[in-house]
């Protein structure tokens, strides 16, 4: 999951580089002002003739390993994930029924219903991409989580923290998930971001995560999924026609 430091300095980054974007485009950006409000700072952009000026859309980075998008009738997670040069380096969710994981490590493990996966990657394996090293500082990998022969993925809880680190009201624990598919027609209870009691001790934020695509979903609530995605930029979700529950879905955003 990496150290809060080495995440923490990713956002900051992201931060200063969207103000840089901002100030650029001729709008004053005030110290104090919160990531939040750089939304209605970019809506101040104006041309030269007083038109307004669309910003650019986010475009996903060329260095990043490609996810193949979701397809019908398959049920799958998969998930970029960063991995930097530090001894911490955590990942954990669970799913029910029993599921099969691949680390994107060369590590392929199987787990029953409901028992938490748990990784721990090396920086220096081999197997780790290493495209977005000079640009972003970390290696890159994709997991990917399936059902085993037989199962359907009814629950996808992504927020979990790893129990070599524990629950401490010490840690902030931050992943390292930088972009998610998920496709999961039997899923009936999906998480993501923290809980909505917004417990830090309890559950790991995705303060990296930039894109999420979700394709088929049996859940019929979205409330706080993306609680505590600090830097979210596109979301992309196939059908919501039986969602009944959109309540707080970008809480924290």
């Amino acid at each position: 999951m990496g150290t809060t430091a080495d995440k923490l300095l990713y956002l900051q980054d992201t931060k200063s580089a969207i103000k840089d974007a901002i100030v650029a485009k001729g709008v004053t950006v005030p110290t104090g002002t919160t990531f939040r409000d750089y939304a209605t700072k970019i809506g101040e952009i104006t041309t030269g003739g007083g038109g307004s000026e669309i910003a650019d859309a986010w475009v996903r980075p060329t260095e990043w390993l490609d996810i193949p998008d979701s397809i019908d009738g398959v049920q799958k997670v998969s998930i970029l994930n960063a991995v930097f040069d530090t001894d911490s380096e955590f990942v954990a969710f669970i799913c029910q029924g029993a599921y099969a994981v691949d680390w994107g490590d060369g590590v392929v493990e199987d787990f029953a219903a409901n028992v938490k996966a748990e990784h721990k990657y090396d920086y220096s394996d081999i197997d780790l991409n290493s495209d977005t090293v000079a640009n972003f500082g970390y290696k890159q990998c994709i997991i990917t989580i399936t059902p085993q022969s037989g199962q359907n993925l009814t629950t996808i809880i992504l927020n979990q923290y790893h129990s070599t680190i524990g629950i401490s009201a010490s840690y902030d624990l931050t992943s390292g998930f930088l972009d998610i598919r998920i496709n999961g027609l039997s899923c009936t209870t999906l998480s993501i971001g923290t809980a909505s009691s917004g417990g830090s001790t309890n559950y790991v934020k995705h303060s990296m995560l930039e894109q999420c695509l979700i394709g088929e979903l049996g859940t019929t609530s979205l409330s706080y999924l993306f609680y505590d995605c600090y830097v979210l930029q596109s979301v992309s979700i196939k059908d919501t026609s039986n969602i009944t529950s959109f309540n707080s879905i970008f809480y924290g955003y």
